[in-house]
């Protein structure tokens, strides 16, 4: 398979489709690109580049209140330059791939699910911690309270399963979108809750068991893993 170079990046991008006041050249975009390969996850390395265009184009801005979260037009018009440019355009898959060929894949696949299943396992059946980012003290006591009362009735056979499980999950779900990853709300996503179900895990221990506000990612393009728990600070391995 040939390999891409860091030349053919730049010939493709769409410069056009930015505005000249902007001035964003090829001698601009080579030190972007120079930057953003030097990041130790391909994810980190997509933000470099994502985070180096301005989040609004210059001009008159007309501010837009119909819609979830007020946006200025400008800013609106500007995300959908920079996505189909960086994006749609495929332009960023040969950026990831160049990223790989200079730096590998964190871990394998299957050493990325053994993580995931690993990290579920400790944060429901080894740590008691509960929280959602409020440090409501009597909240968490409570669900901490629950929590470490629903471990005393789990077994090693049960954990095993679980963990299976969850290394299965992840193997036949590559990808990033919200189904191919386990999440807990205050309860586990449907994914997370079947399979601690299947595993013999009684009904009423499964919403006590999970860590709140809590998710893992691994991302297919480099098999790192993103995780948060708790509602804490994002981790990235």
């Amino acid at each position: 398979m040939e390999k891409i170079t860091k030349e053919q990046l730049l010939d493709k991008f769409g410069y056009s489709a930015f505005p000249e006041q902007y001035g964003f050249t090829k001698e601009t975009l080579s030190s972007v690109i120079d930057d953003a390969l030097k990041e130790k996850f391909c994810r980190n390395a997509v933000n470099v580049i994502c985070d180096r265009f301005p989040n609004v184009l210059p001009g008159e801005t007309e501010m837009l209140f119909d819609q979830e979260y007020p946006r200025y037009k400008e800013q609106i018009d500007y995300w959908k330059i920079r996505d189909d440019v960086l994006f749609s355009s495929g332009w960023m898959n040969g950026f990831k791939e160049l990223w790989l060929q200079v730096n590998g894949a964190v871990r394998t696949r299957e050493e990325a699910c053994r993580l995931a299943a690993d990290a579920w396992c400790h944060h429901m059946f080894v740590s008691i911690m509960q929280g959602n980012g409020d440090d409501n003290g009597m909240l968490e006591a409570l669900g901490m309270y629950l929590k470490t009362r629903a471990q005393d009735e789990i077994t090693p056979e049960i954990i095993e399963k679980v963990h299976k499980g969850i290394y299965d999950f992840y193997y036949t779900h590559p990808g990033s979108s919200m189904l191919h990853y386990l999440f807990v709300d205050y309860s586990p996503c449907s994914f997370l809750y079947d399979i601690m179900k299947d595993a013999g895990i009684k009904e009423d221990l499964i919403d006590s068991l999970c860590p709140w506000k809590s998710y893992l990612k691994i991302d297919p393009d480099d098999n790192s893993v993103l995780c948060c728990w708790n509602y804490s600070e994002k981790e990235i391995c």
